[in-house]
């Protein structure tokens, strides 16, 4: 079996006319290079147009509409087509568009506070005059949920229910007050007041 680097030298041109791309091959990690590769192997005998992709297909054990999906990618993009490409929206939520969430965060935070089922009217009517897919309530709850506590006392109930609540220093429970007394004998001197 052929290294990858004298493979790769024999395939700059294919033999469907694709030039494969330096740039696009460089930024795919050395592993999924490997894998675009066995890929290849796997789709040449169809490519060379000795076998057909269902029989190619079914010898490996692989979806014929993968087959499939990979032959044409590899004719149009070449062997960078080959590699598994990550998601572009990873770790973003995929169940509502960023607008449609900051719609439900913005409606979660009204005053007086909306119950759930009324934000999720409200979204799934905004959702559909922007031709999106409408969330379901789970979804709308998941995302008020996901609002911090004090970001909703602070829209619910205001500052001086917030800075009760979330304050760092309650004076109400602080042990003592410490206050400096000046004297003239000892001026760094800290009385304690109970």
């Amino acid at each position: 079996m052929l290294s990858f680097c004298q493979l790769f030298g024999k395939l700059l041109f294919e033999l469907s006319g694709t030039l494969v791309r330096m740039d696009e091959l460089s930024a795919i990690p050395q592993a999924l290079r490997e894998l675009a590769l066995q890929r290849f192997q796997l789709l040449r005998p169809h490519l060379e147009g000795d076998r057909t992709l269902r029989a190619i297909a079914s010898d490996a054990s692989i979806p014929y509409r993968t087959a499939y999906r990979w032959a044409s990618g590899y004719r149009k993009d070449g062997l960078a087509a080959l590699a598994r490409k990550s998601r572009t929206d990873q770790g973003q939520r995929r169940l509502a568009s960023s607008q449609l969430i900051q719609a439900i965060e913005g409606l979660a935070l009204e005053r007086p506070p909306l119950p759930i089922s009324s934000i999720h009217r409200q979204a799934r009517a905004m959702a559909e005059t922007l031709w999106e897919h409408k969330p379901s309530s789970a979804v709308v709850r998941r995302i008020v949920k996901s609002l911090p506590a004090g970001l909703l006392m602070l829209a619910h109930r205001g500052n001086r229910a917030y800075s009760e609540g979330f304050d760092l220093v309650h004076r109400r429970e602080a042990y003592c007050i410490i206050f400096r007394t000046v004297s003239r004998d000892n001026p760094n001197s800290l009385a304690t007041a109970r």
